[in-house]
């Protein structure tokens, strides 16, 4: 019996492992409940913006740098000016899908934005084929949502500083932006926000000469003359600039066709 209480009484202690007394010196065990109503905040959005719209901004920042910044971009002749309009004139990706490797940012963004008008106006296939023929390949939906996105911050984008400045440096940067649209559809709102506050910061010089203003419905019609300014304007959501000016503009461009090119050139 005295061999039986002593086992009884031994087995009553916890044992020792390598010298610890395992109920004394272990944690005890801490279970926590989290309220599900405590939602964590989301947070900001990121506001870096790419080096482009920085870019921009930079070579804004006074009069020689805007001169010298229209000038790089072929801005600063009428000359110039009119060879732009004459190629954008004979953009046609459904009957030439050959050309859209050839575009410039600021004529991809353009080609976008009359898709945007397109799909207004019920001319589906006609977006589908463009927008196909642009990329070289079907893109998906989301990405197709995002480049008209980008495409409509940048009317109203221009549409703003046209506004705040009062002054036709605005319809300029639509090419001085030279953002292509793999990078474009990739901005958010706020960082659209961003570079229109940083623009804020510029001064247009007063010594800038202009004889052609690039607001983006007119280019548009350029691509689709069968629209009219009305409906171009009201799928673009801007109404900035008038029916005249879009005479004195046509009187600027002063394009013809040629029917042994099929081509249309300054005059």
């Amino acid at each position: 019996m005295v061999q039986g209480d002593r086992e009884h009484s031994s087995s009553s202690h916890p044992p020792r492992i390598h010298g610890l007394n395992v109920a004394s010196e272990c944690a005890p065990l801490e279970i926590v409940f989290e309220d599900p109503r405590l939602k964590k905040t989301p947070g900001e959005p990121s506001l870096k913006l790419p080096n482009q719209f920085t870019s921009l901004v930079e070579g804004l920042a006074n009069g020689d740098s805007q001169k010298e910044r229209r000038r790089q971009h072929g801005l600063d002749s009428v000359e110039k000016l009119r060879h732009k309009m004459a190629r954008l004139r004979n953009i046609d990706l459904v009957r030439r899908p050959h050309q859209a490797p050839t575009l410039d940012c600021w004529e991809q963004l353009v080609v976008i934005a009359a898709t945007v008008v397109d799909l207004h106006l019920g001319e589906e296939d006609t977006a589908s084929l463009t927008i196909n023929s642009l990329n070289g390949r079907e893109l998906s939906h989301d990405t197709i949502l995002r480049d008209r996105k980008a495409a409509r911050q940048v009317v109203k984008l221009i549409d703003a500083m046209n506004l705040y400045w009062k002054h036709d440096l605005a319809f300029d940067l639509l090419v001085l932006l030279d953002t292509p649209l793999s990078i474009l559809r990739q901005q958010s709102v706020h960082q659209f926000q961003g570079l229109e506050r940083l623009l804020r910061g510029c001064t247009p010089s007063a010594e800038l000469q202009y004889c052609l203003r690039l607001y983006i419905p007119f280019l548009v019609m350029l691509l689709r003359p069968v629209y009219s300014l009305f409906e171009v304007q009201d799928a673009l959501n801007t109404s900035l600039l008038h029916e005249s000016d879009y005479d004195a503009f046509l009187e600027v461009v002063a394009l013809r066709y040629d029917p042994i090119k099929d081509t249309w050139m300054p005059k």
